[in-house]
């Protein structure tokens, strides 16, 4: 024997007040301004306007590029297979700095420039977070980043 739907309940998730607990644990906020006049409500009796006064951060007017602060983002680069051999034996020599130039077009596309050749690459999510981990003296890792995105060059 089925209940009709009006009458069916599902099961609710744990640690959620029942509904008819929700209504007690509801906080309601009554302005009462009778007797006051605001510029608001012209005066009205029984009304009121709630007002909040809100902090102001004041901004330079100009903002230098080099004055604002620098974070850290980490990305894997998937690069051809013909220059793979080439950009592994830069990264190992750590010259790789000055060969390799990336520049954004936009959001999700950019330019990669290695040793004189230009190269369309795209910015791809990945479906997983990967750590970046570095260590000074090989006993003590340091988190520096978590990786969720993907440069490849196309």
């Amino acid at each position: 024997m089925s209940l009709p739907p009006a009458q069916y309940y599902p099961p609710r998730p744990r640690g959620r007040p029942p509904l008819a607990d929700r209504h007690r644990n509801r906080l309601t906020l009554k302005l009462s301004g009778a007797g006051r006049a605001n510029s608001q409500n012209n005066g009205a009796p029984g009304t009121a306007a709630a007002t909040a006064a809100v902090p102001t951060v004041s901004k330079p007017e100009h903002l230098d590029e080099s004055d604002a602060p620098q974070l850290e983002e980490q990305f894997i680069l998937r690069v051809l297979p013909d220059m793979a051999a080439h950009f592994g034996r830069l990264v190992g020599e750590r010259r790789i700095q000055d060969h390799l130039e990336i520049s954004f077009r936009d959001e999700r596309n950019a330019v990669v420039r290695f040793d004189g050749s230009r190269y369309a690459a795209r910015l791809v999510d990945l479906p997983t977070i990967t750590e970046s981990y570095r260590t000074l003296d090989k006993k003590q890792m340091l988190k520096t980043a978590d990786i969720c995105q993907m440069l490849l060059i196309e």
